[in-house]
C-alpha cells in the first residue's frame, strides 16, 4: 500500500512540474511576441518556415527626415513582397501617412524610403512582408518599429 501512495505522490509532484513549466514556457512566449511587437528588427529563426530573415530601421534626423529600411529573405519561394507604412500618433490613434511597397521575383527584397515628416508628433513605421510561392501567399508577417517623436 505504502508502493502505491509513494508512486501516486511522485505522479501529482511531476504532473505539478510539468503544469508549470507549460505556464512559464507560454508566458515567455507570450512576453516576446509583445517585445517583438513593440521593438521591431525581428531577425528570422524558428518562427518562420520560408522567411529567413525580416530586419526593419526606422529613424528621423534632426531635419525631420524620416528614414524607413525593411528587408526580408528567405528560403525555397518564388518571390517576396515588402509594404512598409508611415504612421503618425494623432488624436489617440495611429494614422498611415503614407505607403510604399515592393516586390522581387527572387528570395529577398528590400524596401529603402525617406519622407519629411511634420514636427510635433510621434512617428512610427509599421512593415509586413509576404513570401509567395506559385503566386501564392505561403508565409507572412508584421513588424512594428519603435516610436520616434520629433
Amino acid at each position: 500500500m505504502a508502493g502505491k501512495e509513494g508512486g501516486s505522490i511522485k505522479k501529482l509532484v511531476l504532473f505539478m512540474l510539468v503544469c508549470g513549466l507549460l505556464t512559464v514556457s507560454a508566458m515567455t512566449a507570450a512576453a516576446m511576441t509583445a517585445d517583438q511587437e513593440n521593438l521591431g528588427a525581428f531577425c528570422g529563426g524558428a518562427k518562420y518556415a520560408y522567411i529567413s530573415s525580416f530586419p526593419i530601421s526606422f529613424s528621423i534626423g534632426s531635419g525631420g527626415m524620416a528614414t524607413m529600411t525593411a528587408y526580408v529573405s528567405a528560403r525555397n519561394v518564388d518571390s517576396c513582397k515588402l509594404t512598409i507604412y508611415l504612421q503618425k500618433y494623432e488624436n489617440g490613434t495611429w494614422v498611415a501617412v503614407k505607403k510604399w511597397s515592393g516586390s522581387n521575383a527572387d528570395l529577398s527584397c528590400i524596401l529603402k524610403q525617406t519622407y519629411y515628416v511634420q514636427s510635433g508628433y510621434s512617428y512610427r513605421m509599421k512593415a509586413y512582408a509576404n513570401v509567395y510561392i506559385n503566386d501564392v501567399v505561403v508565409e507572412g508577417d508584421m513588424i512594428i518599429s519603435q516610436t520616434e517623436i520629433y
